[in-house]
């Protein structure tokens, strides 16, 4: 499977077959086939990170409740000018 782009050629290339390669970056098993992408192919392995970081930006699921970090704050009195 390659993903093409007009000026350069290919944006990824993706590997598939009946088994993985041991030279995968990253593979995944689907309906009895592998599929992944050469861990010598840096421009492969650049363009899927960009694609993983739109759908981490795009992320629209539900949004749970974040921890509240309460920090106490005292007020400190200088006792030299108290005197």
């Amino acid at each position: 499977m390659k993903l093409a782009s007009s000026r350069r050629g290919p944006l990824i290339h993706i590997h598939s077959g009946k088994s993985s390669s041991p030279d995968a970056f990253v593979s995944v098993q689907y309906r009895n086939h592998w599929f992944w992408i050469d861990d010598k192919d840096l421009a492969s392995k650049h363009v899927l990170a960009l694609i993983m970081m739109l759908f981490t930006v795009i992320d629209t699921g539900p949004q749970e409740n974040q921890p509240v970090l309460t920090i106490p704050v005292q007020q400190v009195v200088d006792r030299s000018l108290a005197r």
